[in-house]
């Protein structure tokens, strides 16, 4: 224990505030993949996919705060739509969250099986696939937690030397 107390404050400022930096840099490595995926999605080509099942989900959370029990139930229609390519058959699910079970059953009830919608795939890996295409810079969104966690730790290390450092 003697030997803890023999570290001076600004080590621990400087080390937890590394440890933030670091956190905050796994989000830019999330955050380049993303935007990444997201170009080169622009130029994956289409096929169709054809819906095969249509199921209506209800899935019970249980929760257990401060010793009371509580239920959360939520709906779903989860639709699950099959494409080929390349004489390969391949899954693709989409979920649509519903306020209740009649909603969920409205929207189920909305779909037929057969039906057709378009899907872009992967040439290179054919399972990954994406409905919509979304803006090529939806990715960036990671680099929100980057600036807090790498604000957070910068700012512990520019306190540990301000204050701490002889």
């Amino acid at each position: 224990m003697e030997l803890l107390g023999n570290i001076k404050p600004a080590f621990w400022f400087h080390l937890i505030g590394g440890v933030f930096v670091l956190i905050g840099l796994i989000f830019v490595w999330v955050s380049v993949g993303a935007v990444r995926e997201d170009f080169d999605s622009r130029r994956w080509p289409q096929t169709v996919a054809t819906l095969q099942d249509v199921e209506v989900v209800r899935r019970v959370r249980e929760l257990n705060e401060d010793k009371h029990y509580a239920q959360r139930v939520s709906h779903f229609a989860d639709l699950t739509y099959g494409y080929r390519v390349a004489d390969r058959e391949f899954t693709a699910r989409t979920t649509h969250r519903a306020e209740n079970r009649e909603d969920a059953l409205r929207i189920a009830a909305g779909h037929q099986a057969g039906e057709a919608l378009p899907v872009y795939y992967n040439p290179a890996q054919p399972e990954r696939y994406r409905f919509e295409l979304s803006s090529p810079f939806a990715g960036l969104v990671w680099l929100l937690p980057f600036a807090a966690f790498a604000g957070i730790g910068s700012a512990l290390i520019a306190v540990g030397r301000k204050f701490f450092m002889e």
